[in-house]
């Protein structure tokens, strides 16, 4: 086993900039990197005895320590009293297009391994990353006076979360009401505003319809103007033959 420095499991000196999950305290995320220290990595029932992160599940549990390690798979280190944030540095280096990262950890593009790769994996772990028996017990775990002072931390901090939450959605929800009250009154000036175009344009249509009568009528006794001077003009030419023959007529008689 490697000769790992930092049980302390103290971040203020490194650029550990892992990732927290949902409900879970940067206090309660260094709690738990000491545990996995003292009890390994998967051995959720021997941390929920410890009591030291009451009310956490084993999902809890599995997820942010993933994010620890700054990988998704964390079978290869199963069983292993180690420091994540050795595992999470040798991840970051990790780099180009053989490598893959959801939500930024690392993620397995390859077919599942087999029993055997797994333990052969765990073995190479065990001898980079593993503590020794040493290591182990001198890490100290929080007392319970100092694990109550950071559930008290982490609830008013969830307060707090909730607190601040909560006024955002008020904001968010005035700004809403404000935006459909605008919406509302725009809504109603276009509805007024097509109105009056629709009372324009009928107004236009009834104009249309009286000017095209006006010109039908127009039509109507021009073409009946017509007709009679036609007629008149035939009746001319009629009574101007008749006056003809009957001058013919007198002049054959003489």
């Amino acid at each position: 086993m490697s000769n790992n420095q930092g049980t302390k499991a103290d971040p203020s000196k490194s650029l550990y900039n892992y990732s927290l999950s949902p409900g879970w305290s940067t206090e309660e995320v260094q709690v738990l990197r000491k545990l996995l220290m003292k009890f390994g990595v998967g051995r959720w029932k021997a941390i929920m005895r410890s009591g030291a992160l009451p009310g956490k599940s084993n999902s809890q549990l599995n997820i942010q320590t993933q994010r620890l390690l700054g990988q998704q798979t964390i079978a290869e280190f199963m069983g292993i009293n180690l420091d994540c944030q050795k595992v999470w540095e040798k991840n970051q280096k990790k780099q180009g297009p053989d490598f893959k990262r959801k939500a930024g950890l690392l993620i397995n593009t390859g077919s599942y391994p087999s029993k055997e790769a797994r333990d052969k994996k765990q073995k190479e772990n065990k001898k980079q990353f593993g503590l020794s028996k040493e290591e182990v017990d001198a890490i100290e775990l929080p007392d319970k006076e100092e694990l109550e002072e950071v559930r008290k931390r982490s609830k008013a901090n969830e307060d707090k979360i909730v607190t601040e939450k909560s006024i955002k959605e008020k904001k968010l929800r005035r700004k809403l009401n404000i935006v459909n009250q605008k919406i509302a009154v725009v809504n109603v000036l276009i509805q007024k505003k097509q109105e009056e175009q629709g009372g324009v344009s009928n107004t236009n249509k009834k104009r249309k319809r009286v000017a095209d009568d006006e010109d039908i009528y127009k039509t109507d006794e021009s073409d009946v103007e017509e007709d009679t001077s036609s007629k008149v003009e035939q009746k001319k030419k009629v009574v101007t033959k008749k006056r003809r023959r009957i001058e013919d007529d007198e002049d054959e008689t003489d």
